[in-house]
């Protein structure tokens, strides 16, 4: 319980500092969303090792509801974008409770997050400000250099869990799973998809 309710206060200490800074620096709302995106989904990835499984659980429920409450109020606007379709920032917290739900060891269950958190906040993140060019055939508004980030910290993170050949074809295979997904459901896909590729393929757990 001890090591939930600190999960908790970092948590909250991250949302709310972002949007305290969000509303006095006046930060591109991409950065404010990637970067709550990423440090929050850090932190929950990491905690799998000292937080109760079940507490887990209870965490993701709450994020959906209080994302949910937000979004319909306006409160936490780092991370609501009203020019976007789609309910990305719900998806999020509920591929985090799937994922908690089907991926209890907590190995799997941290890649599968930081998949979610690391590489595809920073693909967005970096595509979104540097990007140039766009690919094209695709729905959403993806850029190669952000396609090229995701691969990359996708490989890395994938090489805790599996092979070296394995981490290329993962890297691949969620990067493709990243780059066709629209209005924010790669949230929901991506989590699920790199837990499974670490129990098909990982040692193990």
């Amino acid at each position: 319980m001890e090591a939930f309710l600190i999960l908790l206060g970092i948590l909250f200490v991250i949302v709310v500092g972002i949007e305290l800074l969000a509303r006095s620096l006046r930060l591109p709302l991409e950065l404010t969303r990637k970067a709550t995106h990423i440090l929050t989904g850090v932190t929950v990835a990491l905690s799998a090792f000292y937080v109760e499984h079940s507490y887990l659980l209870l965490l993701s429920l709450m994020f959906i509801v209080v994302i949910a409450v937000s979004r319909s109020r306006g409160i936490f606007r780092s991370i609501h974008d009203p020019e976007r379709s789609g309910a990305g920032e719900l998806w999020y917290p509920t591929g985090i409770l799937l994922a908690a739900i089907l991926f209890p060891e907590p190995r799997v269950f941290m890649y599968a997050i930081l998949i979610l958190a690391v590489s595809d906040g920073l693909a967005g993140v970096v595509g979104k400000l540097l990007g140039k060019r766009q690919v094209v055939y695709i729905s959403a508004p993806k850029t190669y250099l952000g396609t090229s980030v995701f691969v990359v910290t996708a490989f890395g993170l994938s090489l805790l869990v599996v092979s070296p050949t394995a981490a290329i074809v993962a890297a691949l295979y969620l990067a493709l799973i990243e780059l066709l997904s629209f209005k924010g459901m790669d949230n929901l896909i991506l989590p699920l998809a790199a837990g499974v590729i670490a129990l098909a393929f990982g040692a193990p757990f």
